[in-house]
C-alpha cells in the first residue's frame, strides 16, 4: 500500500469518509480507505494498493471483462445499446474531420472500437493495462492495442482527433498526469470524452458506502462535477457538454447488490433481488425515470466533452 497526497491540489490534509471491502468481488476480509481533500475536494482512494498489488484486483472474473464476453443475449443487448450510443457521441461531435485518429485509453476487450472500426470512418487504436483484457480485442477484433499506460507509449504531439476514456479515469493512479499527455497528443481543436462516476449523483447519496461508483480498491478517485472540471479546464481544454443517461440503470442494480451486500443479506435473496431487477420488464417500466434521471445529471455516470483549445 502507498500513501499519496491530493492529485488536484498537492494538499496531504484530508478528512477520511469510509472504509469499504472490495465489493465487487464479495471479500470482506480488507478494508480500504476512501478520504475527501480538505482544501480542495477531491475524494480518492489512501492509502492504496500500487500499481503491483492492484492487478490482484483484476482477475480475469472481473466482471466488466466477463459481461462483455457473455453469450447472454439480454447482456449482450445492453452491451450493444451502450457501444452504440458511444459511438453517436463520437460521430455527432461538431466540427470534427471524419477519417481522423481516434485512441481509446482503457480499451477493455475492444467493443468500442470495433464497432468504430466497422464504420470505416476512424482510425482507432486502443491502450489496456490488463494483458487478458487486450489479447482479446487484438485476437477477436484485429484491432491496434498497445498493453500498458499511456505514460509508456510515444504517441507524436497532435496526432489524435480524438480521444476516448470510458469508465477509466478514476482507476487511474495519476490523472492529473495523464490528462497532461492527452492534452500533448491532441490536435488542437480535437476531443476529449470521457465517462466517470457522478459523485454529486441521488445514487452516492441514497447509497453511501454502498454507491457502485466508489467501487474500492480500483477506483482510485471519485469526481464531482466541480472537481473534473478543475482537471480539464487546467489541461487546454474547455468543457463543451456534461450529460448523464448511459449506465444509470446497471449501476443502479449494482448499488443494490452493494448495499444488500454490506448489510450481510442471505446470497439467495440477493440473487432473487438482482434477478428480478434485471428483468427485461423491470427494465422497461424503470426506464422513463431514469432517463428523467440522467437528462438532469442526477445519475451514477456523467459524459463529459472537452475541446482542446487552439
Amino acid at each position: 500500500m502507498e500513501i499519496v497526497s491530493c492529485n488536484l491540489c498537492r494538499s496531504t490534509d484530508y478528512t477520511l469518509l469510509y472504509q469499504i471491502p472490495d465489493l465487487l468481488m464479495d471479500k470482506k476480509d480488507e478494508l480500504f480507505s476512501l478520504v475527501k481533500c480538505d482544501h480542495c475536494g477531491l475524494i480518492y482512494q489512501n492509502p492504496r494498493p500500487t500499481q503491483r498489488e492492484i492487478e490482484h484486483y483484476y482477475p480475469q472474473e472481473y466482471e466488466p471483462y466477463y459481461q462483455e464476453r457473455s453469450e447472454n443475449w439480454i447482456v449482450k443487448k445492453v452491451n450493444r445499446y451502450g457501444i452504440e450510443k458511444r459511438c453517436r457521441i463520437i460521430n455527432s461531435l461538431p466540427g470534427i474531420k471524419k477519417g481522423g485518429n481516434l485512441l481509446d485509453i482503457g480499451c477493455s476487450t475492444g467493443l468500442f472500437l470495433n464497432e468504430l472500426q466497422q464504420t470505416g470512418i476512424w482510425k482507432v487504436s486502443g491502450i489496456e493495462p490488463n494483458e487478458f483484457a487486450a489479447h482479446i480485442a487484438r485476437e477477436r477484433f484485429k484491432l491496434i492495442v498497445f498493453i500498458g499506460s499511456l505514460s509508456e507509449t510515444n504517441y507524436p504531439t497532435g496526432f489524435f482527433d480524438v480521444v476516448t476514456l470510458w469508465d477509466v479515469l478514476e482507476h487511474l493512479p495519476d490523472p492529473a498526469d495523464t490528462l497532461n499527455e492527452i492534452s500533448r497528443i491532441t490536435k488542437p481543436q480535437g476531443y476529449l470524452v470521457m465517462r466517470i462516476p457522478n459523485y454529486d449523483s441521488l445514487d452516492s447519496i441514497l447509497f453511501g458506502s454502498a454507491w457502485a461508483g466508489l467501487d474500492l480498491p480500483r477506483h482510485y478517485y471519485v469526481f464531482s462535477r466541480q472537481n473534473i472540471r478543475q482537471f480539464i479546464e487546467k489541461k487546454d481544454f474547455v468543457i463543451k457538454k456534461i450529460s448523464g443517461g448511459i449506465g444509470t440503470y446497471p449501476t443502479f442494480t449494482l448499488s443494490i447488490r452493494f448495499w444488500l451486500t454490506i448489510h450481510s443479506i442471505d446470497s439467495s435473496i440477493r440473487k432473487k433481488i438482482i434477478g428480478i431487477l434485471n428483468h427485461p420488464l423491470v427494465k422497461l417500466l424503470s426506464a422513463p425515470f431514469f432517463y428523467f434521471y440522467g437528462l438532469f445529471r442526477l445519475g451514477s455516470e456523467i459524459t463529459v466533452i472537452a475541446k482542446k483549445l487552439g
